[in-house]
């Protein structure tokens, strides 16, 4: 399920997709997160068009549990309404090394059933 750049490259021959430009634009989401780890997640489906995105950010209004951080994924997933078998994801994180995702983050994706995982 979860798929490095080379496969990432190797995937846009095989899908049909401008996955780069799809990681480009997972980079740019990242880009926007106000906290260190500027992470970004775009889903889209097989066709290549985008169902949903998300970066890592502060929860707003959860005075009670603290100032803590959304995952991107979780942003991302949340706002799909119901798990798609046919939705694949890129995850990036703006100007570093390849980031994977958490073991919660990757539970989730498995309850979502997203095909195909690219972390670049």
């Amino acid at each position: 399920m979860f798929s490095t750049v080379v496969e990432l490259l190797i995937g846009v021959i095989k899908m049909g997709i401008d996955l780069n430009f799809l990681a480009d634009v997972a980079d740019k989401i990242a880009s926007k997160s106000p906290v260190r780890t500027k992470v970004g997640v775009v889903l889209f489906d097989n066709n290549g068009k985008i169902v949903a995105t998300g970066f890592n950010h502060r929860a707003q209004g959860h005075t009670r549990l603290g100032n803590f951080t959304v995952y991107a994924e979780v942003d991302a997933l949340s706002k799909v309404r119901k798990p798609s078998r046919n939705l694949n994801m890129i995850i990036c994180r703006h100007g570093k090394k390849p980031i994977h995702a958490c073991e919660t983050c990757r539970k989730l994706i498995e309850i979502y059933e997203i095909k195909k995982v690219y972390q670049t």
